[in-house]
């Protein structure tokens, strides 16, 4: 993807290449040293951090490509989140058209979504409950999962739109009406909205990603 750069200069670190996709880049690793860098004034600065993600069992990686929507799009970032049950993935997606989304792999289960309006009047995310509140969007959504998050081993690949604080605590509260998927992030007010669906991997035309013995040896 380095062709398609929109800037790219020296890891401030270890002084390899690193190239940005995405105008609104702010966390960006490194592909060798894996520091995090800060994207700011077209320079990067070294956090001193290092986001070197744990091995898993994705078929998906940087670089891979593929299509929602009628919108080819290419995955640019990855945040990985550790918790009881293992580890989740958030890849960062940019689209043909500029615009951004996210795929969510909690195991087998993905889904896909990007930014959109807040519904009218959404509620206080202290009275949501799950399997009966609802919000209004173009259809009725039903509250599926209403939770704190707390992220505090997080790891990073490629680039985010945001900085990555050392620890994070938000609130989040996902919807679901039949396949659609809506997602309120309480991290500001009024929340953000992020809409999409849960996808199969098979109907996204991918391209690009690891085959099983690049995961064995990468796993282990």
């Amino acid at each position: 993807m380095s062709d398609e750069a929109l800037f790219h200069t020296s890891c401030p670190s270890c002084g390899a290449p690193v190239y940005l996709h995405s105008a609104t880049a702010i966390s960006i690793v490194c592909n060798y040293c894996n520091s995090l860098l800060v994207h700011q004034d077209n320079s990067l600065t070294d956090t001193g951090r290092d986001c070197a993600l744990l091995s898993d069992f994705s078929p998906l990686q940087i670089g891979t490509s593929g299509c929602f929507a009628a919108q080819a799009f290419s995955i640019i970032g990855r945040l990985q989140v550790q918790y009881e049950a293992g580890t989740w993935n958030e890849w960062y997606l940019k689209f043909k058209d500029g615009r951004n989304g996210w795929l969510s792999e909690a195991g087998d289960i993905y889904t896909l979504t990007r930014a959109s309006a807040t519904p009218p009047n959404p509620p206080d995310f202290t009275q949501i409950r799950a399997g009966e509140s609802t919000v209004c969007l173009g259809k009725t959504f039903v509250a599926s999962d209403v939770r704190e998050i707390t992220l505090t081993r997080t790891a990073a690949q490629g680039e985010l739109p945001f900085e990555l604080p050392e620890n994070y605590t938000n609130h989040v509260a996902d919807w679901r009406c039949e396949n659609a998927f809506l997602t309120l992030d309480y991290a500001t007010q009024p929340p953000q909205a992020f809409l999409g669906r849960t996808v199969k991997l098979s109907e996204l035309a991918l391209q690009n990603t690891r085959d099983d013995s690049q995961i064995r040896q990468s796993s282990g």
